[in-house]
């Protein structure tokens, strides 16, 4: 709510300051609009004045049109006889504005002014010159530069809100948990624990005085106590929401920028486009399975801190990088990075809340994963128009470094004891689970992370700059799919009843959106199935993962088998795209996901609901 809150009031006030600048610039282009035709006068009549009759001068629309292209803000120009009747005219290509839409430049006063200048030839007049401007030519130029500030103030707003949530937690909930933990242990009798006086500076009094008290009961000097440290899956979330925001910088335009670049003559554009997705993908699948087992070794923070550095590289090599596979082997490097990086955070959040707390939990990883990919994409899109795509991946470098230091702060040491994987903890063996597991798995994972990567990744930004989008532009469409997962994910992820609906409705809701496009991919349709697919996998992916999660902890089956599969999934899915873009067109290949995403949900619901007939049916 406060997101939409705040997205609402700024785009309001970029409307006003769109219509206010408007108003305010209209007198000079009128000036500069009259001083066009006044130009385009005069070389008439000196024609006129040499004797050359003026609907016989050779070449007047090559004329006109040549000079009012280098002024966009003259929309219409002619040139007719002192009768009335039109021998010339040229005019500019306007796209309708938001204004004109709506209907609101006339009542706002934002309109089109025209000027019928005489032309005389010896105080005669021999015809007219009739130049009419753009109604909305400022709005034009400023409705990209506003566009950006709002997607910014958006992004901004969610890195405030996490920033917020960090603050609030260091100061008070943390501090808080660990005074309320020390004191049952020593209701219990147990002194053997002290904790770190923090937070605000109640809180470090009152931590002060119980460490006191668990030294005289001990003998020992507080400091020589062990600490008490709790993780909470607070810990994580702020380090992690930067960490993806700078891995994913280039989500917006990273196949434009590869298939820019140096590749070889036998390479196609199409290939040399997936070429770093391809390797990306293939990066996270190989280092999925051994995740998990590295976090239980050397603990979810040691290994989330270490995959910093390797990112940031990866990404600084992206930025001067000139070849397409330097480029490729590089966002391979980010991709094991994330894989790791990732996988730890998730056994950190799963260990540190379990059992009633699953949904949850997975509403705030799915929340922090997309949060930070939507603002990593808003922020790289508009920083590289306006900066190059050097400069955006050499911030999102910076960011995931930051994100080191916070995790370094915020997220608690563990032991190998306490960092066993929760999706392997021993649980009541189910016959069916491992079935339903692996329906889940290729009914309906695979597809949604296929659709991602081949649709979101790949087609999205190569259609939108087909249809002449700039970076921007692409990324303010990106987004909205991103967006739609940090409003609905989170709310939809903490379901406990109805999973199956909302899953099966974000399938058709995905498919139907896939196939309205294959119809028409123009602009706004791009917009619309971007965020209509936005939707239905935010109807899917909360639910679909506290799902596979619970029958995972339930059978004690180990989610590495998740990961695999869906990365493997989008990797072929990416690579048959390419080579199928050869031959078919991009529509065909919208109905192709579509298909396969409602074939996948209606197998897997079948076979959930044969397992669970069975299941009732066992005495």
């Amino acid at each position: 709510m406060l997101a939409l809150l705040i997205a609402a009031t700024v785009l309001a006030f970029s409307f006003v300051t769109l219509v206010s600048f408007d108003r305010a610039v209209a007198p000079e282009l009128h000036q500069r609009t009259r001083l066009i035709g006044e130009i385009i006068r005069s070389k008439v009549e000196q024609s006129v004045a040499s004797g050359i009759p003026i609907d016989s001068i050779a070449g007047l629309e090559g004329y006109l049109a040549a000079t009012i292209a280098q002024f966009p803000e003259v929309q219409r120009v002619s040139l007719e006889t002192r009768r009335g009747e039109t021998i010339a005219e040229a005019a500019n290509e306007v796209s309708l504005t938001l204004l004109s839409r709506t209907g609101l430049d006339v009542r706002l006063g934002v309109e089109a002014t025209g000027f019928a200048l005489p032309i005389l030839v010896r105080n005669d007049m021999v015809g007219t010159v009739r130049v009419e401007s753009s109604a909305q030519f400022a709005e034009t130029k400023l409705r990209g530069v506003l566009l950006d500030v709002s997607v910014l103030a958006i992004a901004l707003l969610l890195i405030g809100v996490e920033l917020a949530l960090a603050v609030v937690a260091a100061s008070i909930w943390k501090p808080l948990r660990r005074i309320q933990g020390l004191l049952a242990l020593q209701q219990a009798r147990d002194y053997s624990r002290a904790i770190r006086p923090t937070g605000i500076a109640l809180f470090r009094r009152l931590a002060r005085c119980l460490n006191a008290f668990s030294a005289a009961v001990t003998r020992q000097a507080a400091d020589a106590l062990p600490r008490l440290r709790y993780a909470e899956i607070i810990d994580i979330r702020f380090a992690l929401f930067v960490f993806v925001a700078g891995t994913e910088v280039s989500a917006s335009f990273l196949p434009v920028f590869a298939r820019a670049e140096g590749r070889p003559e036998w390479l196609s554009a199409n290939l040399a486009a997936a070429l770093p997705l391809l390797f990306y993908l293939l990066a996270v699948m190989t280092l999925s399975p051994f995740g998990g087992r590295m976090a239980e070794r050397f603990g979810a923070r040691r290994l989330f801190v270490a995959s910093a550095l390797p990112a940031a590289l990866s990404l600084l090599v992206m930025a001067v990088a000139r070849d397409v596979f330097v480029i490729a082997l590089a966002r391979a490097g980010v991709g094991i990075s994330y894989a790791l990086a990732s996988i730890a955070c998730q056994e950190y959040a799963l260990r540190a809340e379990r059992g009633a707390a699953l949904s949850r939990t997975s509403g705030t990883f799915i929340a922090m994963i997309f949060g930070g990919t939507f603002c990593g994409s808003v922020l790289g899109g508009v920083m590289a128009q306006h900066f190059g795509y050097g400069f955006a991946l050499a911030v999102g470098a910076a960011l995931v470094l930051g994100a080191a230091m916070m995790g370094q702060l915020t997220m608690a040491s563990d032991t190998p004891a306490d960092t066993a994987s929760v999706a392997t903890a021993p649980g009541r063996r189910e016959p069916l689970a491992p079935l339903r597991y692996a329906a889940l798995t290729v009914g309906i994972a695979i597809p949604l992370n296929l659709v991602t990567a081949v649709f979101v990744w790949f087609l999205a930004p190569m259609q939108l700059a087909a249809l002449g989008a700039d970076t921007s532009e692409t990324a303010r469409v990106v987004m909205l799919y991103y967006l739609a997962q940090i409003l609905l994910g989170g709310t939809l992820s903490g379901l406990a009843r109805g999973r199956w609906a909302a899953v099966t409705l974000g399938a058709m809701v995905t498919a139907a959106a896939l196939v309205a496009l294959s119809r028409d991919m123009g602009f706004v349709t791009m917009i619309l199935a971007t965020a209509g697919i936005g939707i239905g996998h935010a109807l899917i992916r909360g639910p679909l993962l506290a799902l596979i999660t619970e029958i995972a902890q339930a059978a004690g089956l180990s989610l590495s088998g998740l990961r695999i599969a869906e990365r493997l999934g989008a990797l072929a899915g990416l690579a048959l795209t390419t080579l199928a873009m050869r031959t078919l067109p991009t529509g065909s290949i919208l109905e192709m996901l579509a298909l396969l995403v409602v074939l996948g949900v209606v197998g897997a619901g079948g076979i959930a609901w044969a397992g669970r007939e069975k299941g009732e049916r066992r005495p």
